[in-house]
């Protein structure tokens, strides 16, 4: 070795006036730094060199560590409270370490034997964390050096608090679509300034730089929107190549609810539908009923009621077509309900819905539901696939609005007007009839001729 000091290494020191110098000095030499560096290299841990049990135990308590880890893992992945609406002993992350212990005897030992098994609350919600930021970063890092979109909603939770549900899409080099969640914030107002900066907030914290934003995904509202002071206009004024995108899936609810509405009888229809879904999925008592007479004329494996969801209109075909299938099943659930029922409001409601259901109208309506929005619930479905790019969410929309033009015409209604009319053989709906002659007012009469009414059931309906 090159500038050896033989006084530390073959002769004896003896200039002690000047120890402390001479020990500092050799301290900072290359000599006394190479022979620590020799000597640290692969030396194992102290308590192994002295007892081999230890090192057993080590790795004994590293890998009963390991199960912890796994079971949080587990009841995080499939969205389960680690500790529930139970406390101490009795939540879930500490019964599910109790069953496995039945399979596994080591780690039942080590939970008796030791005190700081990292189980207690404060350990989880830390091992939670670690593993969030480490999703999050893993994410950060493959965006980071891609082109993505920003996709964002606002929605207010059972805490009564508002968040931002933020999703960032992004393509690899092998063009394979992503959509990564990224999490959930809480928001003190939901005005377009506030979401605006929680956006940049979490840019900043994931290191994306924003000039790498090519598009922008929210619904219609004012907030995310406007074309003044919106989110999408204040994101556009930073990144001009940060295009705004109305949710397609957003779009579509909102084009179909314009088209019913303006439907008097499918408007009526999806009322009367709504109130029967609630006076059965909201009444222990009437849904046990519904429950009793199913059984009896309905054969196993028949869909129960589904319920009316007033927001979403993609998916109530699911809800209209419950009812036709147990439509006989809540015919006579009404008269048994009613027997049961005290007051006077629900035996009104219960005779309101039972003599909308005995009306054509609304079986017809019920059925022309099923057919029509059930095309819109197929386009909906296809619009959540990651897959999908914005130009085949167009292709879908006009391959949707040429299937229901196609459905306008003489023979497609004759062959659904069959199929109602075999389907009403079963159930007690009454003949369909035309509405009252309505004389038109002598304000809009114009000429000498006389007024015209549709003379036919069929023509009537067709319209």
């Amino acid at each position: 070795m090159r500038n050896k000091e033989t006084q530390f290494l073959k002769d004896d020191f003896t200039n002690w006036k000047r120890a402390v110098l001479k020990f500092k000095d050799h301290e900072g030499s290359k000599c006394h730094r190479r022979a620590i560096e020799m000597e640290t290299e692969n030396i194992p841990d102290v308590g192994e060199v002295l007892s081999s049990v230890h090192a057993k135990e080590k790795e004994k308590n590293r890998e009963m560590f390991h199960l912890v880890l796994y079971s949080i893992q587990f009841l995080a992945r499939q969205g389960i409270l680690l500790r529930g609406h139970g406390s101490g002993e009795d939540g879930n992350f500490n019964q599910l370490l109790k069953l496995r212990c039945c399979d596994n005897e080591a780690l039942k030992n080590w939970l008796t034997k030791k005190s700081d098994t990292y189980t207690f609350p404060e350990i989880q919600n830390e091992i939670l964390q670690i593993v969030s930021l480490s999703i999050v970063r893993d994410i950060a890092k493959n965006v980071k050096e891609n082109w993505f979109s920003i996709m964002a909603d606002e929605c207010t939770g059972v805490d009564n608090k508002e968040q931002l549900v933020i999703c960032i899409r992004w393509v690899d080099n092998d063009l394979e679509v992503h959509e990564d969640l990224i999490g959930l914030h809480f928001l003190e107002s939901i005005e377009s300034d506030e979401i605006v900066k929680v956006l940049m907030d979490i840019l900043l914290w994931m290191n994306i730089s924003l000039k790498k934003c090519r598009g922008q995904c929210y619904d219609g509202a004012s907030n995310m929107s406007g074309r003044k002071s919106g989110v999408a206009t204040q994101l556009e004024n930073i990144e001009s190549r940060a295009l705004y995108i109305h949710c397609y899936g957003h779009s579509l609810n909102l084009a179909c609810q314009d088209a019913i509405k303006q439907n008097k009888l499918m408007r009526d229809t999806l009322d009367d539908t709504r109130e029967i879904t609630k006076l059965i999925k909201k009444s222990p008592k009437r849904d046990v009923i519904f429950k009793k007479i199913k059984t009896e004329i309905t054969p196993e494996g028949s869909p129960g009621i589904r319920v009316h969801c007033p927001t979403r209109w993609t998916v109530k075909p699911q809800s209209l077509e419950s009812i036709l299938k147990n439509y006989s099943t809540l015919q006579q659930c009404w008269g048994d309900a009613k027997d049961a029922a005290d007051d006077t409001e629900t035996k009104a409601r219960l005779g309101g819905v039972d003599s909308s259901m005995k009306t054509f109208d609304y079986f017809f309506g019920c059925n022309i539901g099923v057919q029509l929005l059930g095309y819109a619930e197929n386009f909906a479905k296809a619009l959540q696939e990651t897959i999908r790019s914005a130009m085949d969410g167009q292709e879908l929309a006009k391959m949707t609005v040429t299937t229901l033009k196609s459905l306008r015409n003489d023979e497609a209604f004759e062959s659904l007007w069959k199929q109602i009319q075999s389907r009403r053989e079963d159930v007690d709906v009454a003949e369909p009839t035309l509405p009252r002659k309505r004389w038109v007012p002598v304000r809009y009469e114009e000429g000498q001729a006389p007024p015209e009414f549709i003379d036919s059931v069929l023509v009537h309906y067709h319209v």
